[in-house]
C-alpha cells in the first residue's frame, strides 16, 4: 500500500451515517494516520481518546508528526459527575477559551480537535451564549470600574491578591490585574476613575510588562454566567424540577443570593434554556474514535448513573447526605449512548482498531502491525542484545524510514551514542519531515511510544521494546 495514498483512502471510505471499523491501527500508526487524514481533509479531524493521558500523547505524537498541524485541545472536567466541588479553573478557562473562540470564528480553523469520551459527552453552553458573555476594553476609552469588577466576578473568574492562573483577577486601587482564559500572560489595567488608561500584558512571575495591548476582549471562564437573567431561570427551572424549595435549602438560597458556590457547574442545565454539545460545535467535523471509545462511553454512562442515584438518595452518614441534593437529571446534562449513536450518525466516523481485520475484503485495513520487541533477546547470551538491535535497525532502514522513539532529550542522546557504538547511523529528529526518502538513517525521536509499530513505508522502535 502506498503510505501517500492513505489520507486519499480514509476520506473516500469515511462516509456520513455509517461508522467506519478501521483496522491496522495500533497506537502509534494511528497518530500517523490521523495527522496524514488532517493534512488532507478540508474539515477538522476530531479525535476522541479514551481519557486525558490519550489526547496528551496524541497532541505530542501530532507535533512530532507534522509541526505545522494547526491542533486545538479541549479537555473535560477533572471532577467526577454530580461532584460537591467544581472543575479545575484552569481547566474551565482552556474549554471556555477554545469553545469560544471557535464559536466566534477567532481561532485558525484547527485540523485536529483534540478531546475525550467524558468531553464529547457532556452537555455544554450554547455558541450564542458563550458570545453574549464577554466583554470588550480598549485603552483610552471608558467603562464602569466597578460593573467591570461584577463581570469579572459573574463570568466566574476567582479573585485573589496576585493573579497566577486563568481565571483569577486582583484588584488594587486603580488597578485590575485580569489573566484570560487561553492567554500565556495576565493583563493589566490602568483605571483613571472609569478611563481604561493603559492595557498591558505581564509576566505574572517577575510583574514585569511584556507588551502594550490596544484592545482585548474578555471572555467568561466559567460555563456558569452568574448574572440576574441567568439566576432567574435557574431559580424557575429549580421550581418546576423540584418542586418549591424548603427553607433549609442552602444551595437554592445561595444562588438566589447570587453566591457563585462550590459545584455550581453540576446544576448547569437549570442556568440554560438550551445545552449543545461539542459535535454542535463542530458540525462539519470527521470523528474518530480510539478502538476502546465505546467502551468508555459506556463505562462514563454507568458512572453518571450512579453518581445521579447516590446524590438523590443520599446514604446517611455520606458526604451528599446534607440538604439540597436536588441533582439534574443525566440526560439534561450528558448525552447517553444512544442518544450519541445517533448524533454520530451525522457525522463521518471512523473507528480504528489495532489488530489485523477479521474480514479484510468488506473491512478496511491500513496495514499497521505492532513492531517487533526484544524481550526474548534479553535472556540469550549468544549475541549481545544491543548487536542484535543494530542488525534489526540496519537491514529495516535500507528500505524505508526508521524511527526510534525515545522517552527523553537524555534518554535519546544516550541511546544515540550507543547505537553509534555498534555501526548504526543515527540522527536526532524534531520533526518526522527530515526522514522523508532518506534511506540507510535510523531517525531518534523523542516520542513515547509503550510500543513499536511497522506499517507501509515507516517502521517505528520503541525504546521501551529495546530494553
Amino acid at each position: 500500500m502506498n503510505p501517500k495514498g492513505l489520507p486519499q483512502l480514509l476520506d473516500q471510505s469515511l462516509s456520513v451515517g455509517t461508522p467506519l471499523d478501521i483496522y491496522g491501527a495500533p497506537e502509534g500508526h494511528l497518530m500517523v494516520l490521523i495527522s496524514r487524514l488532517a493534512k488532507g481533509s478540508r474539515s477538522p479531524v476530531m479525535f476522541v481518546a479514551t481519557d486525558d493521558r490519550g489526547v496528551a500523547a496524541a497532541r505530542d505524537a501530532l507535533r512530532f508528526l507534522d509541526p505545522g498541524l494547526r491542533v486545538l485541545t479541549i479537555p473535560a472536567w477533572d471532577c467526577p459527575p454530580y461532584s460537591r466541588i467544581s472543575p479545575n479553573p484552569e481547566i474551565q478557562a482552556s474549554r471556555i477559551s477554545a469553545l469560544t473562540g471557535s464559536a466566534r470564528g477567532a481561532l485558525d480553523k484547527p485540523d485536529v480537535i483534540l478531546t475525550t469520551v467524558n468531553s464529547v459527552m457532556q452537555r455544554i453552553p450554547s455558541r450564542s451564549h458563550l458570545l453574549d458573555g464577554s466583554r470588550e476594553l480598549t485603552s483610552g476609552h471608558r467603562i464602569n470600574y466597578q460593573e467591570f469588577i461584577g463581570f469579572l466576578k459573574q463570568a466566574g473568574y476567582t479573585g485573589c491578591a496576585r493573579v497566577s492562573v486563568p481565571g483569577e483577577f486582583a484588584v488594587r486601587g486603580g488597578i485590575i490585574d485580569v489573566f484570560p482564559g487561553g492567554f500565556a500572560q495576565p493583563v493589566r489595567f490602568d483605571f483613571f476613575g472609569d478611563l481604561v488608561d493603559g492595557i498591558r500584558s505581564f509576566d505574572q512571575h517577575s510583574q514585569r510588562t511584556v507588551g502594550k495591548i490596544n484592545s482585548i476582549r474578555i471572555d467568561t471562564v466559567s460555563e456558569v454566567v452568574l448574572n440576574q437573567d441567568s439566576i432567574t431561570r435557574f431559580r424557575r427551572n429549580f421550581r418546576a424540577e423540584f418542586g418549591v424549595p424548603g427553607g433549609t435549602d442552602d444551595i437554592y438560597a445561595a444562588i438566589s443570593s447570587g453566591q457563585r458556590i462550590q459545584g455550581i457547574e453540576h446544576w448547569l442545565a437549570l442556568f440554560h434554556e438550551d445545552l449543545e454539545t461539542l459535535l454542535d460545535y463542530f458540525p462539519e467535523a470527521t470523528v474518530c474514535l480510539e478502538d476502546s471509545a465505546w467502551t468508555a462511553f459506556n463505562a462514563r454512562w454507568r458512572q453518571v448513573l450512579e453518581s445521579y442515584d447516590l446524590r438523590r438518595n443520599p446514604v446517611i452518614g455520606h458526604r451528599f447526605a446534607r440538604s439540597g441534593s436536588y441533582p439534574c437529571r443525566p440526560e439534561s446534562l450528558y448525552l447517553e449512548p444512544t442518544e450519541l449513536q445517533q448524533r454520530l450518525k451525522e457525522f463521518p466516523v471512523g473507528r480504528f482498531h489495532s489488530g489485523v481485520s477479521p474480514d479484510p475484503v468488506r473491512q478496511l485495513d491500513l496495514g499497521g502491525r505492532r513492531g517487533r520487541e526484544f524481550s526474548a533477546e534479553r535472556h540469550q547470551a549468544a549475541k549481545p542484545l544491543l548487536e542484535t538491535v543494530a542488525d534489526h535497525l540496519n537491514s529495516v532502514s535500507a528500505t524505508m524510514p526508521v524511527i526510534v522513539a525515545c522517552w527523553s532529550r537524555g534518554s535519546r542522546e544516550r541511546l544515540g551514542l550507543m547505537l553509534e557504538d555498534v555501526g548504526v547511523r543515527t540522527s536526532q529528529l524534531e520533526s518526522l519531515a527530515p526522514m522523508t526518502g532518506v534511506p540507510g538513517i535510523v531517525g531518534l525521536a523523542v516520542w513515547e511510544l509503550t510500543a513499536g509499530f511497522s506499517s507501509p513505508g515507516l517502521t517505528v522502535v520503541s525504546e521501551q521494546d529495546l530494553f
